[in-house]
């Protein structure tokens, strides 16, 4: 998947899948792993979308707790792990 690929023309809308997975990151991906897979994505792109899909992962744990659940499995889990992955290359260089 191109992430530069157009979206829609409609400016109130983000024009690339990078824009977009920068916005709601689990509407692009299906897990938070598949972004460490993507080689056009910065370390620097890969950790912002990251932090935007773990504060998402927050948001939907503190709406369950208070009686809004039903819907997808969280997967902070999975976001924690793609993150610790992230920063142990950035370490490692």
């Amino acid at each position: 998947m191109a992430l530069d690929s157009k979206i829609s023309e409609d400016k109130s809308v983000p024009c690339t899948l990078l824009d977009a997975a920068k916005v709601s990151p689990s509407t692009v991906f299906e897990h938070p792993i598949d972004i460490l897979t993507q080689s056009e994505l910065s370390n620097a792109d890969k950790g912002s979308i990251l932090k935007q899909w773990k504060a998402d992962e927050i948001a939907l744990q503190i709406a369950e707790s208070e009686g809004m659940g039903g819907g997808e499995p969280a997967k902070l889990d999975e976001v924690n792990q793609a993150i610790a992955i992230i920063e142990k290359t950035r370490n490692n260089c």
